[in-house]
């Protein structure tokens, strides 16, 4: 299973170098860097995606023999460098994130005999860290990165959901009807083409606003049980394992969960089915 992950998320890795590589060449690294989709059909569904396959990456790096070590650490870090180079914020968060999560849960559950690489910890960290540097020192760049018009938008976003909640407590508005009625509760905070009904806002940028203000509060506690759970099942494996493979396994699958949850408070994976495999796959792994 991680072997094939390897490969899938080294298949999308390698197709996104090329296009960055092309990118580069036209200037259009610089000047649209949602000219990048690799297999996907945009930026931030790539980005996302490369994000979800990092944490299986790494379970391989740590658990497979040598030359397969090898060819995932490759991968790793080649995922690693295009997550910052491809700007979405909310994935910088995800991984950033769910890395800290998941070095705090090895402090708190790990064996004697088990240790926190450090050196790659810090290799993968000064990677990281290196590629924001860059980023920044790009006017061009840095103007998109701070540009907060997006956030702005998002705030509007989440602000009329919470107006849809309010007046809907107790079973939402209906599956799908979150779009349709998003206009109701006003428009004056976002761009001109939405005010004109040029551009349709489908969802709130926001998994677990659109299930609340859909589903309501029940549709609610059941979505967050989809992360809830699975944490407190890694939490009894690794109390009960010895296996080292295993908990290798649970670090990793936990990481996935804990990223998938933080994008999912800035962006929509619900919608989208590749990353939902990947979550649930994360799910059936720690079960």
């Amino acid at each position: 299973f991680l072997k094939c992950f390897t490969v899938s998320t080294g298949l999308v890795s390698i197709l996104t170098a090329v296009q960055l590589l092309q990118a580069l060449g036209t200037g259009e690294f610089f000047n649209d860097i949602y000219s990048i989709t690799g297999p996907y059909t945009h930026k931030n569904l790539l980005s996302s995606g490369l994000m979800l396959g990092l944490p299986f990456t790494l379970a391989a790096w740590a658990s497979l023999n040598k030359t397969w070590r090898k060819v995932a650490l490759a991968i790793a870090l080649l995922t690693v460098a295009e997550i910052f180079i491809l700007r979405t914020r909310g994935v910088w968060l995800g991984v950033f994130g769910s890395a800290l999560a998941t070095g705090l849960l090895f402090l708190a559950t790990r064996k004697k005999e088990e240790k926190l690489p450090l050196v790659w910890v810090g290799a993968f960290s000064g990677l990281a860290l290196v590629l924001l540097i860059g980023l920044f020192a790009s006017s061009n760049i840095k103007a998109g990165i701070t540009n907060s018009s997006n956030v702005q938008k998002r705030l509007t976003f989440w602000s009329n959901s919470m107006d849809m909640i309010a007046e809907h407590p107790t079973l939402g508005v209906g599956a799908g009807n979150w779009k349709l009625l998003f206009p109701k509760y006003g428009l004056s905070q976002v761009d001109d083409s939405t005010m004109q009904g040029i551009t349709h806002i489908q969802r709130p940028h926001n998994d677990f606003l659109w299930v609340w203000a859909e589903s309501g509060p029940l549709g609610l506690l059941f979505f967050l049980a989809l992360f809830v759970l699975p944490i407190f099942q890694v939490w009894r494996n690794l109390k009960s394992t010895e296996d080292p493979q295993l908990r290798i396994v649970n670090y990793f699958a936990f990481m996935t969960i804990v990223a998938y949850a933080i994008f999912s408070f800035s962006d929509f994976p619900l919608e989208r089915a590749p990353h939902t495999v990947l979550f649930f796959t994360a799910i059936a792994l720690i079960y």
